[in-house]
C-alpha cells in the first residue's frame, strides 16, 4: 500500500470520527431548540446519520480495494464526504449555528 493511499484512508478515517462528535453536538442543540426547529432538525440529523453510514461502508470498501479499483472508490468516497460537509453545515444552519463552530 503506497504512503498516499494510507494517509488518505487515515484522513477518511478521521473525519468520520470527527462527524460522530459533530452530530453528538448536533443532537444536543437540537434538544435545546424550539419544538419547529428540533422536529425539522431531527429529521436532517437521521439524514446525516444515514449519509455518514454510507460513507463508513465506502471506507471499508476502500481499504479493502485492490489498486486497480481504488482511484473509482476513492473519487465514490469523496463525493459522499462532499454531501456529508454541505448537509452539517445546512443542518448547523438551521439551527443557528455556524458549522466551524461545530
Amino acid at each position: 500500500m503506497t504512503d498516499l493511499r494510507s494517509a488518505y484512508e487515515e484522513t477518511c478515517d478521521e473525519e468520520l470520527s470527527q462527524w460522530d462528535a459533530q452530530l453528538v453536538l448536533l443532537k444536543s442543540t437540537a434538544d435545546q431548540a424550539d419544538r419547529e426547529v428540533n422536529m425539522v432538525c431531527r429529521k436532517s440529523i437521521r439524514t446525516l446519520q444515514l449519509k455518514q453510514e454510507e460513507a463508513r461502508a465506502k471506507q471499508i470498501e476502500l481499504k479493502a480495494a485492490g489498486s486497480e479499483v481504488w482511484e473509482d472508490l476513492k473519487a465514490a468516497m469523496e463525493k459522499v464526504r462532499m454531501e456529508l460537509r454541505t448537509s452539517f453545515c445546512h443542518v448547523a444552519g438551521r439551527l443557528g449555528r455556524n458549522g466551524k463552530d461545530l
